[in-house]
């Protein structure tokens, strides 16, 4: 008996002296050490800044290991499990679908943010690429006009919004092409001469053709 309590004793001292794990460091090779328990003692914006400095801190050419971004995606769900209304935890699970091919999951993911974080029309145009690249043009289109439509609803409230005006030529870009992007582009240019952002958005879609746009919306 005494020898009993003698090892529950022992036991539960190496238990409470076991370090939990340094989210701070962010070498990839050392997240397959994180455990269950160190998930859950951690909050989830922890989880999500870590996951976000894992994911971005790779050079956009260089493959993350398989293993890495299915763990990405562990710690990401225990994250939107705590927290299910953190738009960059979805953000980030995105990030790590793309990078595995996993589309259908992709869109089952905008699909739950834009129940939980809202409606925005960027979630819109990720859907409708994913949906444009794998050959599913009627959801494409579909997804690309609600993005227009939310455009339009947030340009009623705010008619004097240089970013909104100039954030939906790229939905007007991904739906009825370069031509009229520019058109609509050039129109506000009219009408807003002294803003440079909107030269700036001009010459990003002379200089990068509507497949770039595509594909940067697809990759993670």
């Amino acid at each position: 008996m005494k020898c009993a309590y003698i090892l529950l004793v022992v036991l539960t001292l190496i238990s409470c002296n076991q370090k939990s794990f340094d989210f701070s460091n962010t070498d990839a090779e050392n997240i397959l050490a994180i455990t269950q328990k160190d998930l859950e003692k951690a909050s989830a914006q922890r989880l999500v800044t870590y996951t976000s400095q894992i994911l971005v801190e790779y050079d956009p050419n260089t493959e993350i290991e398989v293993e890495v971004l299915e763990k990405c995606l562990e710690i990401i769900d225990v994250a939107i499990r705590k927290n299910r209304y953190n738009d960059f935890a979805y953000g980030n699970k995105l990030k790590a679908l793309f990078k595995l091919g996993r589309y259908e999951d992709a869109i089952t993911t905008i699909n739950q943010m834009i129940q939980y974080c809202g409606d925005f029309p960027e979630l819109y145009m990720n859907k409708g690429a994913i949906y444009e690249v794998h050959g599913v043009v009627d959801s494409a289109a579909q997804s690309y006009g609600k993005a227009i439509d939310l455009y339009n609803e947030e340009i009623s409230r705010n008619k004097e919004d240089i970013n909104l005006l100039g954030a939906k030529t790229f939905a007007i870009l991904l739906a009825d092409g370069q031509d009229t992007a520019l058109l609509y582009i050039d129109n506000l240019i009219k009408q807003y001469p002294e803003e440079q952002y909107l030269f700036n958005v001009k010459s990003l879609i002379i200089e990068n053709n509507r497949e770039v746009f595509l594909s940067s919306m697809t990759e993670g």
